[in-house]
């Protein structure tokens, strides 16, 4: 063999491996995005937040989440949590700390009260998306 094509065989394997590399880091990026964190930014203030998609299941008053409405993001601040009484429009209401779901006590009926700008939401805790965190 010559040294050119020694050369050449060298070149190729270093773009395979560059190219390999890319994908893999492309996909990574990906999945961290999709199940990590996600950056969204508020479409009334322009305000930009990492959302932390892990911390999803026990928020506290006060704190900053992105939830969805219909598949659209929204943002906003707990102002009530499970065990909260809250009064919506001149009623009481008490937000349950657990629901009976077939005869059985679960946590899938868990919600918080999110004040977003002027308007209030009960949102359940599956639609929440995580706690946002601003970036600048």
């Amino acid at each position: 063999m010559n040294t050119d094509d020694t050369n050449r065989r060298q070149w190729a394997r270093q773009a395979i491996l560059l190219v390999i590399t890319c994908v893999v880091l492309a996909a990574a990026m990906l999945l961290i995005r999709a199940y990590v964190f996600t950056i969204y930014s508020d479409s009334q203030t322009g305000e930009r937040v990492i959302v932390n998609r892990i911390d999803r299941n026990d928020f506290s008053k006060g704190d900053k989440v992105v939830y969805t409405e219909n598949g659209v993001p929204f943002m906003g601040y707990v102002s009530a949590v499970p065990g909260d009484t809250v009064t919506l429009q001149g009623n009481k209401y008490q937000i349950r700390q657990r629901c009976v779901c077939n005869g059985t006590e679960c946590d899938n009926c868990r919600y918080y009260l999110v004040e977003s700008g002027d308007k209030e939401a009960l949102v359940n805790h599956k639609r929440m998306v995580g706690k946002a965190y601003k970036l600048w």
